[in-house]
């Protein structure tokens, strides 16, 4: 799937977003070397913008999360600004940061949202709990910023993560008293 801000010529208003969806054929030229063969993607019609995993703050740290216990890495590291250039990781580390990760869920806080020059900021707790492959357990703490412009047509492409700090803290068992703590603001920065 690929959002796209694109020019209407004569249309009001002159730019929209549309949704494309398709797939790409690529071989392999070598054992490391892949090349595009072709392409077939075709604008999605009569789907509401913006998409639901990007409306809310709540829906893409729940959307990206999500990804991770399904293993789709690519579609978790695009849930930062640019790409995933805002984690401030290649993909390839981004995805190795991962590798022993089983499963992970997730308290969130109320967002807080702010404005400025543009751009709308929303500031989220969060807990975060990690199995790992050989079945221990990490506890993570701290905030996420999202961000999302408030400029049309941009407005539609909707919330991106921004940024994060996150920390590991002792382990808490998800919905106890402690994890309710860490979420309003017991959290070590």
């Amino acid at each position: 799937a690929i959002l796209a801000v694109v020019n209407v010529p004569g249309g009001t208003p002159d730019q929209q977003v549309q949704l494309y969806r398709g797939s790409y054929t690529v071989q392999p030229m070598s054992a490391s070397e892949w090349k595009l063969t072709g392409a077939s993607i075709s604008l999605e019609r009569g789907v509401d913008l913006p998409l639901s995993v990007v409306s809310t703050p709540d829906q893409v740290l729940q959307s990206y999360y999500g990804a991770i216990n399904r293993h789709t890495f690519a579609h978790a590291y695009t849930s930062w600004e640019d790409l995933g250039r805002a984690s401030n990781q290649s993909y390839a580390d981004f995805r190795q940061g991962f590798v022993t990760t089983d499963r992970v869920m997730i308290a969130l806080g109320t967002p807080q949202v702010q404005g400025a020059a543009g751009s709308l900021y929303a500031d989220v707790p969060i807990v975060v709990f990690a199995r790992q492959t050989d079945l221990t357990r990490q506890t993570f703490c701290g905030t996420y910023t999202l961000r999302r412009s408030n400029v049309p047509p941009f407005d539609l492409l909707g919330w991106r993560i921004w940024s994060a700090r996150i920390v590991q803290v002792a382990n808490v068992e998800p919905g106890s008293e402690q994890a309710q703590r860490l979420l309003n603001g017991g959290c070590p920065q």
